[in-house]
């Protein structure tokens, strides 16, 4: 596979710079609250290619108890600048509010091209 996952975290909110660059708000918790049941949740990362195709489908999907939340999204960095030996990026940051009936586990589940490349879990309070 040429596209890979260099990095990925939650955050409370992050964004993609017109810059190339990522901003994050409270990133890299490992447990948050969801207020009035609402759970408001970004994911943000890295996607590197290491050559030829540059691009790749991405599905990010967030289980909160009984509920599922999947976000798909073809990423592509056929116009980004090449560095070290023709590597390639991607980042991306996708917000999302979930409703958190009970307390418990998130787990958000990231794959490339179908194959999952890593779970991030945090745990959920309501307040």
């Amino acid at each position: 596979m040429a596209a890979e996952l260099d990095y990925a975290y939650l955050a409370r909110w992050a964004r993609v710079n017109l810059d190339g660059t990522l901003t994050a708000v409270d990133a890299s918790f490992v447990s948050t609250s969801a207020p009035g049941g609402v759970l408001q949740l970004t994911v943000a990362g890295r996607v590197r290619f290491t050559g030829a195709p540059y691009q790749a489908e991405a599905d990010v999907a967030i289980t909160v108890g009984a509920l599922t939340v999947s976000l798909g999204m073809g990423l592509s960095a056929v116009d980004a600048p090449p560095y070290a030996h023709d590597r390639r990026h991607v980042l991306f940051a996708l917000t999302t509010q979930i409703p958190v009936p009970e307390p418990g586990d998130c787990h958000v589940r990231i794959s490339l091209d179908g194959v999952l490349v890593r779970e991030l879990v945090c745990t959920v309070t309501k307040d």
